[in-house]
């Protein structure tokens, strides 16, 4: 029985290994916004991360960063929001085709200044987050 388990769990964690190689990028997004270790193991490290310091002077000011992979897995919550906690805000996704190789997704909340930005590129036949703003103010 163990065994049959321990085989279940292998094909699983291949399969989501293998999804990000050579899917399509709805597929890819998909399991990124569900799985935590998925989205985590398909960051581009160090991640390019920029935020709206709003109590800045004399205004609000973007600060870039760069994250490693210790820093994301350190966060609370997940650089990606779920498909629930985007229902419970809640957030409009829209995603734009910037070449075969290159995506954006943009969440936002209509009629505030909610907005969450990612930059997914295609690397070496693997769809990777490379970049990430969170421009709510």
């Amino acid at each position: 029985m163990r065994s049959i388990i321990g085989v279940i769990f292998l094909i699983t964690v291949l399969a989501f290994t293998e999804l990000s190689y050579g899917a399509s990028f709805a597929e890819f997004l998909q399991q990124f916004e569900v799985n935590r270790e998925f989205q985590q193991n398909n960051i581009n490290y160090p991640l390019q991360y920029s935020f709206v310091d709003s109590e800045a002077e004399p205004e609000p000011a973007t600060i870039h960063q760069r994250l490693s992979k210790l820093e994301v897995q350190a966060l609370k919550e997940p650089i990606y929001p779920s498909p629930l906690a985007q229902k419970s805000i809640p957030l409009i996704r829209k995603i734009e085709d910037l070449s075969h190789t290159s995506k954006t997704v943009r969440l936002f909340k209509p009629d505030t200044s909610y907005l969450l930005k990612y930059q997914f590129e295609l690397i070496n036949g693997r769809w990777a987050l490379t970049k990430f703003e969170n421009l709510s103010i």
